[in-house]
């Protein structure tokens, strides 16, 4: 946040206490968060501190917060120049709540429908922030919900590949937001069956002016963008049903010093988003369907897979709006590294549908398909899978587990599984074998196998005033576990296999350790249809993360 923009919201909110009858509780609210990483290493480094400090007033109708954050020094790899991190205000309001309306100003974050126009928001996992800063004006009550908001957001870019994962803030770009939208409950405290409907609108308008250096001189470049849509929701008895629609306009002109328009680059008016989703179940049974037909609708800052200027395919870069990707995420380390996906957010139409089973308390059987495809049909992407979860023994020992298989056209495909036993020792201690296969072939280039094993026991038990210090210490939640993976393809370090050993203890409800050993292969870090790479790892790693 810029400097004089805090100084100008602190001293509103001091003129608003000052203005403000105090009558009623005074509630204060406040967190702190540390996460402390320290690596001895071989091949890799990631040392790092983050803390954040939260404190949220409440006093009368004002509700008043504020989010510091450090980091020292900044995340570095292997060789990488080292930074200092400055002390940033990530968050700093002031709000008005009265009677159904509310008043803010400062960060807030702002998402639409499903996020097909705009989703502006902090995502940790991914170190983007794209909560925006200005003015955000709400109304609700039982029968409609508005927002209306105008505010910029600041360039602020994570890990950008696997050799470097710093960040940078440049407040040199203006990317500047307007926008309303509204939730319509007509139905609401009748007895008709449509009681649950619910019926949305939404605008948005940006313009973005950007700067870039050309050998003889620095040219700017606007972009401008409006996007309208509107939102259908209704759950029964027997099904819910969600359907969301957008169309918009988009321009890119090259500007004159003075700010006009010396010529246009692009004008696009194909904008367009639509996505449905339908749960319907009976019984033991659930059918979950999901569509999506999204055409120039991927949505970046101009570092990334959007921006016309620069004519550049960067990687990856935040995202303004987050649209459904329909592509499963799995949780599976080897299945989950979305190693062939070439789907784009620009122009891509699929759907996917998945049928469960669940004939009994222990056992649990789905089945999946998933296809999408570029709307010049170059591309496509489609997978199989069958998960199935069972139990036996009074539920002691259970297994979950799943069949892949997945193509990219005639480029890519495939296949693999993984299988995780558990065996429940008593309430408080069990311990799991995990297993994982994959066969891979990228076309014409390479095949890639790979295998993954992990070895885990978990404990906790619950402590007793009487209990000695070390007695309790070994009652506290704690896991091991080992993991080993092995692929016939070596990585660009020459490494064809990884093993590795780590353990979580939690110290209290606040305080987590975590110990690492051993080395970790590069991956993607998937949030989203957003990815970010992550380094390969090897050493030492030691993690005290506290929040209270």
């Amino acid at each position: 946040m810029k400097p004089q923009i805090a100084i100008s919201l602190v001293a509103m909110g001091l003129m608003l206490l000052v203005k403000i009858p105090t009558a009623g509780s005074i509630d204060l609210n406040y967190s702190f968060y540390n996460n402390v990483q320290y690596s001895l290493f071989e091949a890799s480094e990631r040392d790092s501190l983050v803390e954040r400090a939260e404190v949220n007033l409440q006093i009368g109708l004002l509700r008043t917060g504020m989010l510091l954050e450090a980091r020292q020094p900044l995340p570095k790899v292997g060789d990488a120049e080292q930074g200092f991190g400055p002390v940033n205000v990530r968050k700093l309001f002031f709000e008005l709540e009265k009677d159904g309306f509310s008043l803010r100003a400062g960060d807030f974050p702002v998402l639409f429908g499903r996020g097909l126009s705009i989703n502006l928001f902090r995502d940790d996992a991914l170190r983007q922030d794209t909560e925006p800063e200005g003015i955000k004006l709400g109304y609700r009550n039982d029968y409609v919900q508005a927002t209306a908001f105008s505010g910029y957001v600041e360039k602020f870019v994570g890990p950008v590949s696997t050799n470097d994962v710093s960040y940078e803030v440049d407040d040199t770009r203006q990317h500047l937001f307007r926008g309303a939208a509204s939730t319509f409950r007509p139905f609401t405290n009748t007895d008709s069956p449509l009681q649950p409907l619910e019926l949305g609108v939404q605008y948005v308008r940006f313009r973005s002016i950007e700067a870039y250096p050309f050998p003889q001189e620095t040219r700017r470049y606007e972009d401008r963008r409006t996007m309208t849509g509107g939102s259908l929701f209704y759950s029964g008895d027997f099904f819910d049903i969600y359907g969301e629609y957008v169309t918009g306009k988009r321009i890119e002109n090259e500007l004159y010093p003075d700010g006009k328009a010396k010529f246009t680059i692009a004008e696009y008016d194909t904008i367009q988003g639509i996505y449905g989703v339908i749960n319907a179940f009976w019984g033991d049974f659930s059918l979950f369907g999901e569509f999506k037909d999204y055409q120039g609708l991927g949505f970046f800052d101009a570092s990334g897979n959007y921006s016309k200027p620069i004519g550049q395919l960067q990687s990856p870069a935040k995202p303004y709006n987050n649209p459904p990707p329909v592509v499963t995420e799995h949780t599976s380390r080897l299945l989950g590294r979305d190693m062939y996906q070439p789907i784009i957010l620009n122009n891509e139409r699929g759907y996917r549908v998945e049928l469960e089973w669940t004939p009994t308390y222990s056992t649990q059987i789905l089945v999946d398909y998933t296809r999408a495809e570029s709307r010049e049909g170059d591309l496509y992407f489609q997978e199989y899978y069958l998960e199935f979860e069972h139990s036996i023994w009074d539920d002691n020992l259970s297994f979950m587990g799943m069949i892949e298989q997945g193509d990219v056209g005639e480029k890519a495909d495939r296949t693999g599984g993984w299988l995780k036993t558990t065996y429940q020792l008593n309430d408080k201690q069990s311990i799991a074998l995990t297993t994982e296969y994959m066969d891979g072939t990228v076309k014409n280039v390479a095949d890639e196998v790979g295998q993954y094993y992990v070895f885990s026991f978990s404990q906790s038990k619950d402590t007793h005033e009487n209990d000695s210090f070390w007695r309790a210490l070994l009652k506290r939640s704690w896991t091991l576990s080992a993991a080993y993976e092995l692929s016939s393809e070596a990585d660009q370090d020459g490494k064809d296999n990884w093993f590795s050993l780590a353990m979580d203890y939690k110290v209290s409800d606040n305080h987590l350790v975590r110990l690492f050993y051993g080395a970790r292969r590069a991956g993607l870090n998937c949030n989203g249809a957003i990815c970010v790479p992550e380094p390969a790892f090897e050493g030492f790693e030691c993690q005290l993360i506290s929040v209270f």
